[in-house]
């Protein structure tokens, strides 16, 4: 819980009285919050109020504990603002958010370390504080009238998970070219800039400055789909713009990312490491379609994986249930996407929700699809899979909407995905015919999915994970040759179009990635292991595991159920099985655990 938050709410813990209220006009206070309090029951009005006084409060009795009344209502903002006989007997919690009530969305709309330190940043300073906001908590210092540094200061902000919705309407006011402004909008448009850059890049337009200042710190909005790459002129570009070109192929895509790594080498913060993520996915999706064209530079690249995943393995373990309770913009662990959409139905920014699932797609082969069926990104970022990175945890975890821990008697079932889809939004008060779910290969028959008359639909996309495990030969290479032939098909690309036509936003995302695997050797061990995954063995108790004679990382990843699941994940890129390359899944390589998430349009 904030800090902040705990002051305020002080003297309920320090009381002893049966009944407590708190006055939360800004709607700062969460259930979750005052959990450890009492029965907390929220009321909206002096109607309800009164009724939940009477009904629960009057006369509570000592064993029914303390009743927690919490009044989200502007008129109630003070004590003396409660009627005469429950301000007697309740002991009141008045809470405000920190600074002035124009960053209040803000505050509320950070993760609790930062939302404290933005609170303690207010606190200490006297010049503005949305400026020092900006420096304190994300390292940009502000750039108003400067074309470059505002579209710097967009770029950062934009790449960054951490930075709530509320803060770009306020950037929007305040910042003066147009470009840098349109991609505050919600959703961002990136229309003008696209036009500078078209222009640049055939040797026209009005970009020049600017393009030229920021280099390789474009690269960004690339990765995030803000930019398109466009067809080149005559006029000589420099190396680092290969990216934004559309002729560049994809060697030379391997080669402008090589030179080219993302800032904060190895990454340290989850901003850092979802950059490395989207970077590699680049690398990776670039290296698979360039075949043998490339064969000099595949060492490079794995080589700086291997850096990349000594350092993650550790972060991993030790931030991985840390991650799991952070809010930020969009859902950072994938047991959060179905609460966010609900979230954008309560709050009207949707009326009608679609939500692919791309069964075993990572970050690179989000890479090849997004441009290989041409979608237009409006929106992206990416989210951590649950662990152990399997379609019977991570699929499920997205459609209950919650993590394992919630579904331990299924946690080994891939058939339930409907039935928990159907009770999250029940629960979220859309009836059984508001809600509709299908699961299809993806192939031609799927071609005219109907969508019928359901406010949500979740659809599974099984093709990326059948190319996938069907890619024994060349491993990435074959994997890439079967996903541009899958999009040349069109079945993508026509799903959202008829989505989007029939008035749904459209979200995709997957339950996790994968990794191009090598050979650790065929392990047999008969009835010690109860699942014998080629990237990760799941043993019946701790015991086995530990005297399991098998090289592997033993951890127990917070969110599975107690005695349900004890795992030992595959090091490196090795995999349990005999010979070959294999692309696979369910170890905890940044390739399975990072996926895509992104709103798209045709």
């Amino acid at each position: 819980m904030r800090r902040w938050l705990t002051r305020q709410l002080a003297p309920i813990e320090r009381s002893n009285r049966r009944l407590a209220v708190v006055l939360d006009p800004e709607d700062a206070v969460r259930p979750a919050d005052l959990a450890a309090v009492g029965e907390v029951e929220v009321v909206r009005s002096w109607f309800e109020l009164r009724r939940a006084y009477e009904h629960r409060g009057r006369r509570r009795a000592p064993e029914e504990g303390r009743l927690v009344l919490v009044v989200k209502h502007a008129g109630f903002r003070e004590r003396r603002d409660l009627p005469y006989d429950i301000e007697q007997v309740a002991v009141v919690a008045e809470v405000a958010v920190p600074g002035p009530p124009w960053l209040r969305d803000v505050l509320l709309g950070l993760p609790d370390d930062l939302s404290d330190e933005a609170a303690d940043i207010i606190e200490r300073t006297a010049a503005d504080p949305l400026e020092a906001l900006l420096e304190g908590l994300w390292g940009v210092r502000w750039a108003s009238g400067d074309a470059t540094r505002e579209l710097d200061l967009v770029i950062r902000l934009r790449s960054d998970p951490t930075v709530p919705d509320a803060l770009w309407s306020l950037l929007v006011r305040r910042l003066q070219w147009e470009p840098a402004r349109a991609l505050c909008d919600d959703p961002p448009d990136p229309r003008p800039l696209q036009r500078l850059w078209a222009g640049w890049v055939k040797g026209a337009g009005d970009g020049a400055t600017v393009f030229a200042a920021l280099g390789p710190r474009l690269a960004p909005l690339f990765h995030l789909g803000f930019l398109r790459p466009e067809p080149a002129g005559a006029t000589r570009l420099p190396s680092w713009a290969r990216l934004g070109v559309a002729e560049a192929g994809p060697r030379e895509r391997v080669e402008e990312l090589l030179a080219g790594k993302p800032s904060g080498w190895p990454p340290e913060d989850i901003s850092d490491w979802l950059a490395a993520a989207e970077w590699w996915g680049e690398v990776r999706a670039a290296l698979g379609e360039s075949g043998a064209a490339a064969a000099e530079l595949r060492e490079e690249a794995w080589a700086l994986w291997r850096e990349l995943d000594q350092a993650f393995g550790p972060w991993l373990r030790a931030r991985f249930g840390g991650l799991m309770t952070l809010t930020a913009r969009l859902p950072v662990t994938v047991d959060k996407v179905a609460p966010f959409l609900a979230r954008r139905l309560r709050e009207g920014r949707a009326e009608r929700l679609l939500l692919v699932v791309v069964d075993g797609m990572g970050l690179a082969q989000w890479s090849t699809l997004r441009r290989a069926a041409r979608l237009s990104v409006v929106e992206s970022g990416a989210s951590f899979a649950m662990i152990p990175t399997l379609t019977p945890v991570s699929r499920q975890a997205i459609f209950a909407g919650r993590p394992p821990l919630a579904f331990a008697d299924t946690i080994r079932e891939t058939s339930v995905d409907a039935r928990r889809w159907r009770e999250f939004w029940e629960g979220e008060g859309v009836g059984v015919g508001g809600v509709s779910y299908a699961r299809v290969s993806g192939g031609p028959r799927d071609a005219d999915l109907p969508l019928g008359r359901a406010r949500i639909i979740g659809v599974v996309v099984n093709a990326v994970d059948e190319i996938m495990h069907g890619a024994h030969l060349l491993g990435d290479t074959q994997m890439a040759a079967g996903l541009l032939d899958w999009a040349a098909h069109g079945f993508l690309r026509s799903l959202v179009a008829q989505a989007v036509d029939a008035g749904y936003e459209v979200w995709v995302t997957s339950d996790h990635g994968n990794l191009e695997s090598e050979a650790l050797g065929r392990v047999h061990e008969g009835l010690a292991v109860e699942s014998a995954g080629v990237r990760v063995r799941w043993y019946p108790d701790p015991i086995l595991r530990e005297a399991a004679r098998v090289e592997g990382i033993a951890w127990d990843p917070p969110g599975i159920p107690e005695g349900v699941c004890y795992p030992l994940f595959a090091p490196g890129r090795g995999g349990y099985f005999s010979s070959g390359l294999r692309v696979t899944h369910g170890g905890i390589s940044l390739d399975e655990v990072v996926v895509p998430i992104a709103r798209v349009e045709p």
